[in-house]
């Protein structure tokens, strides 16, 4: 699979065609799945149905959710024990629990089911894919930092967005590297993946020249 088709993002019929698969799928394993509509569900009373997602599409997904109202429901189906699986949205559904906000879901009804392999959500773990395009380093990286904390920790991390004067930010690493910061001075920041240090001097640098 190409890395376009990985990163592609699910729309509304998207989201419509699969449901009518993991019906379909449900009544072959001898369920009788029900339909109980849309709503929305706690990020943290889901369990998860694989092992692991890809840290570059996280980014992606954490990109668009913040800054384009990406909002398309996820699938959640209710097995065994009242347990809410995520079937399809595993991304959508951890950007929504490090915001806080409870996540739009289509919920299906399979009374006795019960995944293979499953986790609650806040515990799956990212992979960093060979494949990942140059415009999602940055936030492939963004995404690893905010796991790395929250391993350190051990404690599920909060992210949202705002606007911060970089003269009131503060470092947590001691060096930088001349070349790199010379070399990041005379390009723009968007358009190159640095460690962020290096962008937030050369901000600061931009700053105090212009001004």
């Amino acid at each position: 699979m190409s890395s376009h088709d990985r990163l592609k993002l699910s729309d509304r019929r998207d989201v419509d065609r699969k449901v009518l698969h993991v019906l379909s799928i449900l009544k072959m394993k001898g369920f009788s799945p029900v339909i109980m509509g849309e709503g929305f569900v706690d990020p943290f009373e889901l369990y998860t149905t694989q092992t692991h997602i890809e840290a570059d599409k996280l980014g992606l997904v954490l990109q668009k959710t913040s800054f384009e109202a990406y909002d398309v429901p996820i699938i959640v189906l209710i097995g065994e024990h009242a347990y809410k699986y995520i079937i399809d949205g595993h991304h959508g559904a951890l950007v929504h629990l490090w915001m806080r906000r409870k996540v739009r879901a289509v919920l299906i009804n399979a009374p006795g089911y019960t995944p293979p392999y499953s986790i609650p959500l806040y515990e799956i773990k990212c992979v960093n894919p060979a494949d990942t395009p140059s415009y999602l380093l940055t936030w492939r990286h963004m995404v690893n930092t905010i796991h790395f904390l929250e391993e350190l920790h051990g404690r599920v991390a909060r992210v949202w967005f705002e606007k911060i004067k970089v003269d009131k930010l503060k470092p947590t690493q001691m060096l930088l590297g001349e070349n790199r910061v010379k070399r990041l001075k005379l390009k723009n920041p968007s358009w190159f993946t640095f460690p962020t240090h290096h962008i937030m001097l050369w901000m600061v640098i931009k700053e105090s020249v212009f001004q």
